[in-house]
C-alpha cells in the first residue's frame, strides 16, 4: 500500500456555555481540543435546526466553536457535541 488515506480524526467538542436570547433564539459555544496535523473541525450530528462555526486553518490547542439556532437550545453546559476533525489533504467538500 503505498499511499495509505487517513481519514477524518473524532474529536469531542464540551459545550462551555450557553445563553438564551430575548428574541427566542440562543448561543453557546462549545470548547475543542485540536490536535496535530488538523488543519479543518466541524460539528456533526446535530439537532435539526442548530447551526455551527467550522474551525479552518487552525492550530493545535484549544479552541471554541460557535452554536446558534431558534428556540430552547437542546443542550446544557458541559454536555458534549460530536465533532471531526481533518487534516490539510484530507479537507471535506
Amino acid at each position: 500500500v503505498a499511499s495509505e488515506i487517513r481519514a477524518m480524526i473524532p474529536i469531542v467538542a464540551k459545550v462551555s456555555h450557553v445563553q438564551l436570547d430575548l428574541s427566542n433564539r440562543f448561543s453557546a459555544r462549545a470548547a475543542v481540543v485540536v490536535p496535530d496535523d488538523i488543519a479543518f473541525v466541524e460539528l456533526f450530528d446535530l439537532p435539526s435546526g442548530v447551526q455551527a462555526t467550522n474551525l479552518s486553518d487552525v492550530a493545535p490547542g484549544t479552541h471554541e466553536l460557535l452554536v446558534y439556532g431558534n428556540g430552547v437550545p437542546p443542550f446544557k453546559v458541559g454536555d458534549t457535541l460530536s465533532a471531526r476533525g481533518f487534516s490539510r489533504d484530507e479537507l471535506p467538500d
